[in-house]
């Protein structure tokens, strides 16, 4: 998981078997979050992704 990108625009660089809870570990650590999350100690980002629990599209 890598944070490339200028001072003051975030983007994350992370593999599709991230657990969720490390992915918003690490964030948190370099202080950012999400607003919303889906079962963090059980789903990779894969798998949120995958069935939807990155929530409705607009």
């Amino acid at each position: 998981m890598s944070m490339p990108g200028r001072p003051g625009h975030a983007s994350v660089v992370a593999q599709a078997g991230v657990t969720l809870e490390a992915l918003l570990t690490r964030l948190e650590l370099l202080g950012y979050g999400v607003t919303a999350c889906p079962a963090p100690g059980c789903l990779t980002l894969g798998e949120a992704l995958a069935t939807g629990g990155h929530g409705r599209p607009r």
